[in-house]
């Protein structure tokens, strides 16, 4: 069962992304299993970035300053920023270690 926090971090990411895509002129669908880096992604190196950058100051305002270009991230086996749940995942991981 998902907790509410993991609602609204997925929440966050699909409205990040769909503002990122629409301000390009590229909107979409997003949904859970939406690939958002790599093959067959939606976003490029620098849609990522923004995205991100958007996640970040979204987290922030409800009171979860998580970084998500820390080294960690990216030394991860399985990227958290292939798809939303993917990322999903990693923030919500990232939360609980803040909150224990």
């Amino acid at each position: 069962m998902k907790t509410k926090i993991k609602f609204k971090i997925d929440e966050i990411i699909k409205l990040c992304v769909n503002d990122y895509l629409v301000s390009v002129g590229e909107p979409n669908i997003i949904t859970n299993k939406t690939v958002l880096f790599g093959s067959g992604a939606l976003l490029d190196s620098m849609g990522l970035v923004n995205v991100i950058i958007d996640i970040e100051t979204s987290l922030k305002k409800i009171n979860y300053p998580i970084t998500l270009t820390s080294e960690k991230a990216f030394s991860l086996k399985h990227s958290p920023f292939k798809s939303v749940h993917s990322l999903s995942n990693y923030i919500y991981i990232e939360i609980k270690n803040i909150e224990n």
